[in-house]
């Protein structure tokens, strides 16, 4: 099994609570293609408004018209609010390995004491009276500055061949950094199993602008010809905010660049708060770009996802296919994920995933994550901090950052007075030192604390 061929299995399990947290179009997840796959797992479970402690996914049986459980999933929390284990009833190991149909798969994650995540080990069981398995783990090793440098891949060769646990490496990603930045990621694939070596199978380049934005990520692969020629490249454009403008995606035909996929994206703010975010495919006609389908995700001003039209281009106009919907809960937690088609003038149910929580509290998470304490809810992304809260009564409402020494590093305060109501601010992060930061709440007398992450 490939290295890739792991990473697609263990993202398999999360991609639908990755869809259900972030509540976005699949379309969105292009954009993960930056990363690799042990940074691409560790992105998706953290990117939640919350911490969810189970999840049931349902079909729709439209013969029957009922819903249909598919799956149940259980997730684990440590104690700074990561993800460290998640368990599925709906396993595909059974498909992969051949031998061992149905059962339980579980994903383990361990992080080192800087946060980072160092391991991935999955299991499986046929059912709940065996013990777990170990199946297969990548383990990955960081620099001194944090920073991702190679990602190891092990099978357990001998609980595959019944015997005792023999753990031999079956691929590895080598990461290279140049001014701060990846440059290169050597990919090796084969086995080590009796003094065998692993060969490099893709070389991955990557090209930054004068801003350090992404611009171009260029793959060449091992094709059974012992010398590495082009395969794929993806290039980006970006808005003057460093907001990403596309994405496309090119095959090398053996002469020259074939355009296969390209995503738009534009952010629009709505009237009466809230911004939608919508996402245009492309597919490639030969010489140019033709539209595919439309996805329009709307947001709240704190930016909880509230839902999702889905449209196909039927050569002349937009059509729309279906929606995703959201349900929150009484403290503004994603409870329900539903998608529709939309055919005829009608929508007809195709399935939803169920949330549930034990209780509120402050979650600790990195890029993009949500946190909430105390009615106090921040969010991370592009380097800049938004804090969203209730004020009961008008009054003056001070947020203050400090770094885990306790200190202050917005000098002054944000300080505004507010009327009742839910508010939001934005405090920029640009300068900050990767690490873990608590911001300070003051209104009316009452202070609400939230730890928040900055991360590369």
């Amino acid at each position: 099994m490939s290295f890739n061929h792991l990473h697609q299995t263990v993202l398999g399990l999360s991609a639908v609570l990755w869809t259900a947290l972030v509540a976005v179009p699949s379309a969105i997840m292009a954009q993960g293609e930056v990363l690799s796959g042990f940074e691409e797992f560790s992105v998706a479970e953290v990117m939640g408004p919350s911490n969810p402690t189970s999840a049931t996914v349902e079909e729709y049986d439209s013969v029957s018209e009922t819903w249909v459980v598919t799956d149940n999933m259980q997730f684990s929390w440590d104690a700074q609010g990561r993800l460290s284990q998640l368990i599925s009833t709906d396993s595909d190991m059974g498909g992969e390995l051949g031998s061992m149909e149905g059962g339980l798969q579980k994903v383990a994650l361990v992080y080192n004491t800087s946060g980072d995540m160092t391991s991935i080990t999955i299991s499986f069981k046929e059912d709940e009276s065996d013990s777990w398995a170990d199946l297969m783990r990548v383990v990955g090793t960081y620099n001194a500055s944090e920073q991702l440098t190679e990602e190891n891949t092990e099978m357990n060769m001998g609980l595959l061949f019944g015997g005792v646990d023999q753990w031999v490496t079956a691929g590895r990603n080598v990461h290279e950094y140049t001014e701060g930045k990846r440059a290169k990621t050597i990919s090796y694939e084969g086995s080590e199993l009796g003094g065998q070596q692993l060969r490099i199978t893709e070389e991955t380049v990557y090209t930054y602008d004068a801003s350090g934005n992404l611009i171009e990520k260029l793959t060449k692969m091992d094709m059974e010809v012992d010398t590495l020629v082009n395969s794929e490249k993806y290039e980006y454009t970006y808005e003057a905010d460093g907001e990403r403008a596309s994405e496309a995606y090119y095959s090398w035909s053996g002469s020259a660049w074939i355009g296969q996929e390209k995503y738009l994206y534009t952010k629009i703010e709505n009237v009466g708060g809230g911004y939608s975010n919508v996402i245009v495919s492309q597919v490639g006609d030969g010489g140019g770009w033709e539209n595919d389908t439309r996805d329009s995700v709307t947001y709240t001003a704190d930016k909880v996802p509230t839902g999702a039209i889905e449209e196909t281009w039927n050569g002349s106009e937009w059509v729309q296919s279906g929606r995703t919907s959201t349900s929150l809960d009484s403290e503004g937690r994603l409870a329900q994920f539903r998608t529709d088609e939309y055919a005829d003038g009608s929508y007809t149910p195709v399935d939803r995933m169920t949330l549930a929580y034990e209780q509120a509290g402050i979650v600790l998470h990195g890029k993009g994550a949500m946190q909430q304490a105390q009615g106090l809810r921040l969010c991370v992304r592009h380097n800049v901090l938004t804090a969203s809260f209730m004020v009961g009564v008008m009054s003056p409402v001070s947020l203050c950052v400090r770094d885990i020494k306790g200190r202050r590093l917005n000098s002054p305060a944000v300080t505004r007075t507010l009327s009742a109501g839910t508010h939001s601010l934005d405090i920029p992060l640009n300068g900050m030192a990767p690490g873990h930061y608590v911001l300070s709440l003051r209104s009316a007398g009452a202070v609400s604390r939230a730890v928040f992450s900055v991360v590369e």
